[in-house]
């Protein structure tokens, strides 16, 4: 029977010393970093207050250059050009809060939830959310969006056009991503039927 030689033994007799470990530090690289929250700081102040529950929201995400990304931040700081108290964003907000589904019994439906940077990617993604309290159908949703644009348009051709110029920013890319996320607890979805019914109803 053969004596079974250790690996460790087998390099003592070739005359091998024994193998030596150090220490490596991991490091990790990204093409860029930004951070959170600075050092020492909680959450930025203000935010969004939604009342009532929520149903769906719609997301809507645009992969866009950090120059894209700094240039839809700008227009959302921007101040109001007449003075008043708010920023671009401040309009923005009324559009969908107040202009969606203003005309119809889905009126107070829309609620605008904010738009954000997405940290930890080193893509630019930038997400505007918008929350609605109810179902409402594909078609529904469209035509509120083109009723409330034709109603800015109309009401204030300079108000339009500052909000037209970040929705093109953020819609007219060509990897731009809507989706549509419904609340499980909920009662239906954004094509107007109930998980439970499915589309047929029954």
């Amino acid at each position: 029977m053969t004596d079974r030689i250790t690996p460790r033994e087998l390099l003592a007799r070739l005359g091998a010393g024994e193998p030596q470990a150090g220490e490596i530090v991991s490091e990790v690289r990204t093409e860029a970093a930004l951070p959170f929250f600075h050092e020492g700081s909680g959450a930025p102040a203000g935010g969004i207050t939604v009342t009532g529950s929520l149903a769906a929201i719609v997301s809507v995400t645009a992969e866009l250059s950090w120059q894209g990304a700094a240039a839809v931040q700008d227009w959302l700081t921007d101040p109001l050009p007449d003075g008043s108290l708010g920023t671009n964003e401040t309009e923005l907000g009324e559009l969908i809060s107040e202009g969606l589904f203003a005309d119809s019994e889905l009126a107070g439906t829309a609620r605008y939830l904010g738009t954000f940077i997405v940290a930890g990617q080193a893509k630019r993604s930038v997400k505007l959310l918008i929350g609605l309290t109810r179902p409402v159908s594909e078609a529904q949703y469209a035509t509120a969006w083109a009723k409330a644009l034709a109603a800015a348009k109309g009401a204030d051709r300079a108000r339009f056009d500052r909000i037209r110029s970040v929705l093109a920013m953020l819609l007219d890319e060509e990897n731009v991503k809507v989706e549509r996320l419904l609340l499980l607890s909920g009662v239906g979805d954004l094509i107007g039927h109930s998980i439970a019914s499915g589309p047929a109803g029954g």
